[in-house]
């Protein structure tokens, strides 16, 4: 029964007009109510109760005293109910399992729809709720069938890019071997071939998040990591760990790039690094203040991110690596 039921059978029998059952059924939960110890977060019940008793100055009273504490303790039911179905699903990680695993039940138990791209071009689908999907050569798409109205919720064998219709109420799930990708709404890529032992997501609008499915240990103290443009996560079955990289190919993310509009004449290399980090949505890590005095005048022609870097490092004496989706510098500094 939900807080709602119980509230419409509450307001039946105040006004006289409920079945026998109902009035069963609230008499016994009202003398519950009195006999039980409530040990409620922080009294919360016995401070309802305490705004709103009135002095017992007679019969009339004391019974409106008393409905008021039933008003009360409804009040308290609804909103215990609502922290429980509404905040504990959003900062439990445990429910967040729970409930991944339960998305994943959809797809094995429940009636699904079957998308099979045995051609040799891509094939275009779109899903009920307006979400694009460009499904690879001997690839298969696996909707269950209640997507429309449940969970959105789909399974992923061999490689397929996802551009995702936005909806923060119904998360976008996508299921590919051991990975879970999870979405609100955004354009990745998925690969997960099966004579390839590692899973690919590859993001190149917004944000996802990529764990392995509930039960699958990790080599690692997370099994989570966080992609955004540029990003891609790396699951190796062998090793059991989820990697975040940097794509092969940056792209410029910014609809409006200021990377080839500005003049570099005695510039900071902390500036141009600035700008860098601006236009492909990526980190750089350096001390600043041993390439304080790095000043380049240069310009930005067609070359992709790292070759800019290196031909940035080289001119200022400093090497770079990418480790875990972040450019580092290092160097001596130009002093």
């Amino acid at each position: 029964m939900t807080p709602e039921n119980f509230k419409e059978i509450l307001d039946r029998y105040t006004r006289g007009v409920c079945t026998e059952e109902e009035k069963q059924l609230v008499d016994a939960w009202y003398a519950n109510i009195q006999s039980e110890n409530t040990d409620h977060p922080d009294n919360l019940e016995n401070q309802l109760w305490a705004k709103l008793q009135p002095v017992k100055a007679n019969t009339t009273v004391g019974r409106r005293a008393t409905w008021l504490k039933i008003a009360a303790s409804v009040a308290l039911l609804i909103a215990a109910a609502t922290f429980y179905l509404v905040l504990q699903p959003v900062n439990s990680d445990a429910t967040i399992a729970a409930r991944s695993e339960s998305n994943r039940d959809l797809i094995s138990k429940s009636s699904t729809i079957e998308i099979r791209n045995d051609d040799a071009v891509i094939k275009n689908v779109t899903l009920d709720d307006g979400s694009q999907v460009s499904l690879q050569p001997q690839s298969t798409l696996t909707i269950s069938e209640n997507f429309s109205s449940g969970a959105r919720v789909v399974s992923l064998r061999g490689e397929a890019f996802f551009d995702v219709e936005r909806d923060t109420l119904r998360p976008f799930y996508v299921y590919a071997g051991d990975v879970v990708t999870k979405v609100l709404g955004t354009s990745f890529t998925v690969r997960a071939i099966e004579s390839d032992k590692k899973i690919t997501v590859a993001v190149k609008t917004g944000k996802v998040s990529v764990s392995t499915k509930p039960g699958v240990s990790v080599n690692q103290s997370s099994s989570e990591v966080i992609l955004t443009p540029n990003q891609k996560a790396v699951y190796d079955s062998e090793v059991t760990r989820v990697k975040k990289e940097f794509v092969e190919k940056p792209e410029v993310i910014l609809p409006k790039p200021t990377i080839f509009k500005m003049k570099y004449e005695e510039t900071p290399v902390s500036e141009i690094f600035r700008v860098l980090a601006e236009n492909y949505g990526v980190e750089f890590e350096y001390d600043e203040e041993i390439f304080a005095d790095c000043h380049l005048t240069t310009k930005m022609s067609n070359e992709g991110l790292f070759e800019r870097v290196e031909i940035i490092c080289t001119a200022i004496g400093a090497t770079y690596t990418l480790d875990d989706a972040v450019i580092r510098i290092e160097g001596k500094g130009c002093r």
